[in-house]
């Protein structure tokens, strides 16, 4: 309908533009450091292809950064396929995991379960306004659809059939922590971006713990394009807990939890976590 309007308008029918697929995917259980990585990554592109705005190659900026000369691999972060209203553990499975990106070359974000459960339960405690989570710490880790189950098997299915994947790069948190340089080159290398030791410099800097809460307490907003979703969050500014960038300490469960829970929790991680994804 709209072409033969546009003919009898005597106007020539819109091309549509080229779909623009992603060359890499960054995929990674939430809270996982994939914010902290977006923005350390973003801040490096920006400076070494001059671009005017920072990435945090949400798929809808694709064909901008296109349009912006940048010439570098495009990409996404992602969790899929995980949901948060009634998914469990029995439904996940390699087809609706890994299917998607077999043939493809994956950046996959680990990170200790524990750290990654209690930074999951202070968001979905503290953050989410309109419906909060109901129970506390030790609850949320035993919840068949937020919990730590879940979180295993999504990574028994990655550790099974990670060499599916046409390249695979696996980036812990407590590695990136300890070496953020260091790690960065890794990544870099591994999606072949140029390596400029003043840019990666500047990018670990702004992307430094203490940097990124000046940040987020200053009331800057990093927006998502295809979401709107602020990246730091829009939690209360008066609850330490709301805070995307909160700790960000290694083993900091150790504080949210009491000694026989950790104990008892850490079992379960030694007998079924796949060991690739266990820090040392």
């Amino acid at each position: 309908m709209i072409g033969l309007l546009e003919r009898l308008m005597g106007r020539k029918p819109r091309t549509a533009a080229p779909e623009l697929r992603p060359d890499f995917h960054a995929v990674g259980y939430p809270k996982t450091g994939n914010t902290w990585t977006r923005i350390m990554f973003g801040r490096y592109v920006r400076s070494v292809y001059d671009l005017v705005e920072m990435p945090l190659f949400d798929p809808v900026e694709m064909a901008e950064m296109r349009a912006a000369g940048y010439a570098g691999p495009l990409g996404e972060f992602t969790h899929h396929p995980l949901t948060w209203k009634t998914q469990r553990a029995r439904d996940l499975s390699a087809e609706n995991v890994v299917a998607p990106f077999r043939g493809r070359r994956v950046v996959f974000l680990t990170r200790h379960p524990l750290d990654t459960l209690v930074s999951a339960f202070m968001q979905a405690r503290f953050k989410v306004a309109a419906s909060p989570y109901p129970g506390d710490l030790a609850d949320f880790i035993a919840d068949p659809v937020y919990g730590l189950e879940k979180l295993i098997r999504f990574h028994e299915i990655w550790a099974e059939h990670h060499g599916e994947t046409a390249d695979f790069l696996l980036w812990r948190y407590e590695d990136v922590r300890t070496d953020p340089a260091g790690q960065m080159r890794r990544l870099l290398a591994f999606l072949g971006i140029p390596l400029d030791e003043t840019a990666l410099a500047d990018a670990v800097d702004f992307a430094s713990f203490d940097n990124l809460k000046a940040v987020e307490t200053s009331g800057t907003r990093l927006v998502y394009k295809s979401s709107g979703f602020n990246a730091f969050g829009d939690g209360p500014r008066d609850d330490p807990n709301a805070f995307l960038v909160r700790k960000g300490r290694i083993k900091g469960y150790k504080d949210e939890l009491d000694a026989a829970c950790v104990a008892r929790l850490e079992d379960t991680i030694r007998s079924t976590m796949p060991k690739m994804f266990v820090p040392e």
